[in-house]
Formats: structure tokens, sequence, C-alpha cells
């Protein structure tokens, strides 16, 4: 990418996107002009001027044609989801980790795997300019995630690239050099307000941007997804074509909508939801962030939080699974019973009944146990297999050992 501001960019180049589809060919100024338009003069004339056939307006189709002719096979990117020249946006709110969302889908489609419940129609060439992140943290990314994912550069191939874009300005004509260069089928654009140029709240500011999307995919074939952030407050309150912060215009104009809506249970999961807009209704999935990657769950209900379950939590403290991964943490030496369930409620905020199940799912781990020492009022230790029974061991000798010194 270009470090310069003053290379034309989307909506901004001469004979470029935003006047290609601001000027109506053949428009007049008259009412007597308008009566005797001719469309498909008009039509040759843009030609003419453009001296592209293809790429000159619109196109006028007489409709028996159509009726008449087989319509073309579609070109799944995502089967049932989006195809090639599709325009996807991907919404979620902060911190459901879209960028790693993201780069799994091209790290999924650059090797043909499924991508979370979706299947590909077969492994794609991608590109991906990431506009936010330092170069070398994404790189610490995309290596933790592929070697978590078990991906070998000879699955990938020729059929992965970054554009590095941070401290750069957007140049949509350099961006259609570099996808027509590697032949790309899909390009990612992460994220969305860092090639606005404008008022993120205006339609008037946002629609050539969308526009010049548009015209990517027309001149190169690929799918153009992007990145959006959600507005403030709780996305899992709002219908999904209203998802999406500033203009309205963004939630409305794409051809599939991928939406991450924080889960209402699990911290490390999300809701993943899609409107596709040419394939029937998807149904929603769950998928949990785990080292490096996500994973659809088997055992989680694709409940987002709201509003209401956040009050819910809030009285209820964190979910038990919560605190059993964080008392995990703490566990790593042997201690009594009292002191977990003193540390679940007063560190972690559980519940006196959250704090007693939590002991007992953690009587159900294989790698925990819980000893009790053999002396007069003598504890209950909880802590790892054979550490703690060596632990309760010591403390039932050191008893033995101060009576035989009295």
């Amino acid at each position: 990418m270009t470090a310069t501001n003053e290379k034309p960019r989307c909506g901004q180049a001469d004979g470029g996107f935003e006047e290609h589809v601001q000027t109506t060919p053949g428009a007049v100024e008259s009412q007597q002009a308008f009566t005797s338009y001719d469309p498909t003069a008009a039509l040759a004339d843009d030609a003419a001027l453009h001296g592209d056939q293809e790429h000159a307006g619109m196109k006028l189709v007489h409709a028996v044609d159509w009726i008449n002719s087989e319509p073309p096979p579609v070109d799944p990117v995502l089967v049932d989801l989006f195809d090639r020249g599709d325009k996807v946006a991907v919404i979620g709110a902060s911190k459901t980790r879209k960028t790693w969302f993201l780069m799994q889908c091209a790290l999924s489609l650059a090797t043909g795997r499924d991508f979370l419940q979706w299947k590909p129609s077969g492994a794609v060439c991608v590109l991906m300019l990431q506009m936010e992140v330092k170069p070398s943290h994404f790189h610490r990314r995309l290596y933790r995630m592929a070697h978590e994912m078990g991906i070998d550069p000879e699955s990938i191939r020729d059929r992965l690239f970054v554009l590095n874009g941070r401290g750069h300005a957007y140049d949509a004509l350099e961006l259609v050099g570099h996808i027509t260069a590697v032949a790309a089928d899909v390009v990612i654009l992460d994220p969305l307000y860092k090639l606005h140029e404008g008022e993120e709240n205006s339609a008037t500011d946002t629609k050539p941007l969308l526009a010049g999307f548009d015209r990517i995919a027309q001149e190169t074939g690929a799918a153009v997804v992007f990145c959006h952030h959600d507005a403030k407050g709780t996305p899992g309150d709002r219908n999904k074509r209203d998802r999406g912060s500033g203009s309205g215009v963004v939630g409305r104009d794409y051809d599939c909508g991928i939406f991450l809506t924080p889960h209402r249970d699990e911290e490390t999961a999300v809701v993943v939801s899609a409107l596709p807009r040419n394939y029937p209704p998807v149904k929603d999935c769950v998928a949990v962030f785990d080292q490096y990657h996500f994973e659809v769950s088997d055992t989680l209900l694709p409940e987002v939080e709201t509003r209401l379950s956040q009050s819910r939590k809030a009285k209820t403290g964190p979910s038990t699974t919560t605190l059993l991964e964080r008392v995990q943490e703490h566990l790593k030496e042997p201690v009594s019973v009292s002191e977990l369930k003193r540390i679940l409620r007063d560190d972690l905020g559980a519940s006196v009944r959250a704090a007693d199940d939590v002991y007992k799912l953690l009587l159900d781990q294989p790698e925990y146990e819980a000893v009790k020492v053999h002396i007069q009022h003598g504890p209950t230790l909880i802590g790892p297999v054979d550490v703690t029974a060596k632990e309760a061991k010591a403390r039932e000798q050191e008893k033995r050992q101060c009576k035989i010194n009295l």
C-alpha cells in the first residue's frame, strides 16, 4: 500500500467509481428530451466513451431472453452462503475476535477446509488487506493459528496473501492491481472504518465506498468481504438487519451478512449468524475460541447475550463454566475445600451455591482429587492428582511427629 494521500481512491478517480455510478448514461435536462430517450443508444454511447462494452453502464436485458434460457451455474465460495463476485459483511461487537475470525476464514478457504459449519467449493486464492494490526503481531497471529489448526505451507501453496496496510492510505485502484496480480478469488478488507474517508454516520459518504466494492467485484470477479464493528450497546438486543455502527446503508448493501454476537454464558464463545441474500436461511452456530482458533461447539446453545441476560448475570455472578476455568488457574497446589470455596466467593465473585457446584464439577475432573487428612479436625484437601495425596500424608506424618515429641 502507498503512504501518500494524493493518489485517487474509490469514488475519487477521474472517470472512476463515483463518477461512473452517479452519472446516468443518456441523462437529459428536459422532459422533451426524456421522452425521446433511447436506452440502447445511450448504452452504446457510454461504451464508446469508456471503450469497454462489458463494464459500460447498466445492461438492458429483454426478460424473454432470460425466460427462454437456462441461467448460468452459480460459482460459490462457501456453499449456500456466498459466491465469487459477492459483497460480504462480517459485523461483530468489540472483542469478538473479528480479525481472528477473518484470518481463520482465509486459511480455511486457501486450504479448502470447512470453515465452521460451512463447506467451501474448493481451495481458492485469498488476498487479505489488514489495515489495523502491526505486521509483526499479525505475523504472530497467523503463525499460531496455522500451527494450532495443523496447516502447513504445502497445503496453502500460492493461495493466501497478506497486504499490510497499517499506516497507509486505502487506494482502491492499487488494491485492484494486487487482486489481479495474484488472481484472488476472495479479497478480505479489515476493518471498514480504516477505508472510510468521510463521516461513518453519513449515507452520502458511505455509498461511494460501497459502490467501489461493487466495482472491485465486477472488475476482478472476486468476492469482497469487509469487516465492520457494531454500534455501542448490546448487539444481541438488535435485529441482525440493524447491526453495524454508522450509516444504515452498510447493514443493507451486501449479498451476505455474517454476524458475531457474544454468547450469553460463555465468555470465549460467539454466536455466529448469517443472512445470505441469494440462499435459504442458515442455522446459527456457536464458535468457541480456544488455542488461537474457533471450533464449533456441540454442547452450547446459540443463546446471545442481551441486556436482560447481563442483568441476571450481575445478580447471579459468573457461570459455573467460567468459574471452573478460572479456579483451575488458581489450583496449582492443594488447598482445603473451605479455602477453595472462599477463593470462589471472595476472589471470583461466585455465590454460595455456585461455589458448591464448582467444587462438585472439580471432583468430576480426572486431573483433580479430594483427599481427607486423617487427623483430629483434619481438613479435606483438593488439588492435582498424586500431589494432593502426598500433601495429605505429609500433614498426617507431621501431626504424628508432634505427638511423639510431646
